[in-house]
This record gives structure tokens, sequence and C-alpha cells, in this order.
């Protein structure tokens, strides 16, 4: 008897090790629905109202966005990545050439207050990531949780300097019953999106941005809501619906012939 109790936990134990993962989340703002597919090293999202499919291999750390419509797809990874970054930054530091031959003109004309103004704008184009309105981001903990869809999670806070620019709040995977590899595709989802965008960004020399840097900032977890503010209104409200552990087929994850 003994014996078959503990071929019985194994059993359920395998079961639940290598179990698929469904999230789904509704946007508030609009009456949208976000799905996140999640098996293994591989995570498909669709939004409703979208034709496109996106699917992120965290093994290959490729990102493809397709049309199944059309076949149409485009197609990120390091490579192409690098390759954009580069022709961004070149077309930023051509922009600084000729703000800088501009500013040569108005200096022997411009007030000591002007000055400063000129060289901080310089100074940005030329070193966004040194002085680039990001570098006034801080998250904080706060003493708040809540409870979504039966799920405990911890309330996390974005400002830029005094400004509050989003709420976020974190579960534990186990509390999702997510397992530690399609957790690690999850998160790792959240790192490439956060060095896609940061490093396009910085490139065109853009940095009033509101980016988490999860791993940097050592939080754990799964974000199951996402609050964005504009001043005292939500911009956007992300909030999980639904989650669920069925078995996804591989082909969900599979790219059809272009």
């Amino acid at each position: 008897m003994k014996r078959l109790l503990i071929t019985i936990v194994l059993l359920s134990s395998i079961q639940y090790a290598f179990a698929d993962v469904t999230l789904e989340f509704k946007e508030l703002k609009n009456n949208s629905h976000l799905t996140y597919n999640i098996k293994q090293q591989h995570l498909r999202f669709v939004q409703s109202g979208q034709k496109r499919i996106n699917l992120f291999d965290a093994d290959k750390q490729l990102f493809v966005s397709f049309d199944p419509a059309t076949s149409k797809r485009s197609i990120i990874n390091q490579a192409v990545l690098d390759k954009r970054v580069l022709q961004l930054n070149q077309q930023r530091l051509s922009k600084l050439a000729k703000v800088e031959k501009q500013m040569a003109d108005k200096l022997k004309t411009m007030t000591p207050s002007e000055k400063e103004i000129g060289e901080s704008l310089v100074n940005l184009i030329k070193y966004p990531d040194i002085y680039g309105e990001h570098t006034q981001l801080k998250l904080k903990k706060t003493a708040r949780s809540k409870e979504i869809e039966r799920i405990q999670c911890d309330v996390y806070q974005l400002y830029r300097k005094d400004v509050l620019l989003k709420d976020v709040c974190l579960a534990a995977a186990k509390s999702l019953k997510i397992n530690s590899r399609e957790y690690k595709t999850l998160r790792s989802l959240y790192a490439f999106d956060y060095s896609m965008q940061f490093r396009l960004m910085l490139a065109m020399g853009k940095t009033r941005f509101s980016l988490i840097n999860y791993d940097e900032e050592n939080v754990e977890g799964v974000v199951i809501e996402s609050i964005d503010y504009h001043g005292a209104d939500i911009s956007q409200h992300l909030i999980l619906d639904k989650v669920s552990h069925s078995r996804l087929a591989d082909g969900v994850f599979t790219l059809p012939p272009s």
C-alpha cells in the first residue's frame, strides 16, 4: 500500500513537472485580451483584435511575429538587433553633428542659462545612456499585496523622480503552478523584451520610457497585473483573468511555411 501511494505521488509530480501553461489577461481600458501559451522553452502570445501571432524561443533567443493569413513575418534575434541598433546609432550621431554645428553658431549670443540648456540637449543626444531620463527611474516595493483570481501578489511601483508611472503586481511561480522550466521561459521573454526595447530606444536617443529590468532589480515572480499611469489617469490596465494547464500541441509553436 505504501509503495502504491509513493508511485501515485511520483506520477502526479512528474505530470506537474511537465505541465504546459496558459495565462489569459484582460486589458480593462479597451476590453481586449492577451493570451500567453508556454511549453518548455517556447512561448506564444496573441492579442485579440490583432492578426499577428508572436512566438518566442527562449533557448535560441529568437522572437518571430507573423501574420497567418499572409505568412509575412518579422524576426528578431541578437544579430538582427545588433544591426538595427547600429543603424539607429548612426542616424542619431548624424543628427548630433547637425545640432553641434547649429550650436557652434549660436554660442556667441547665448546667455549662460541658454548655453546650459543647449549643452544638456547635446549631451542627451550624444550620451543617452548616461544623461537620459531613464536614469531617474526607481522601482519600489510597497507593503501592499493583492489577491487576483485567488492568487496572491506583491505590489511594486515605478517612479520617475516623484511621478508614479506604473504599478505591477508579481506572484510567485508556484502559486500559479508554473514549474521552473516554464517560469524561466517567461522570465526570459521579460529580459529579451526589456533588452530589445531599451537598446532600440537609446539608439534613437529616446529615454522617456517606463521599462522595468526585473533581473537587474532582483525582483522574482510573474506579473499578473500591470497598471500604467498618465498623470492622474490610467492609460493601460492589464490583469490576469485565467490560468490553465491543459496540454498544448507542439504545432501551436510552429511557424507556417513561408
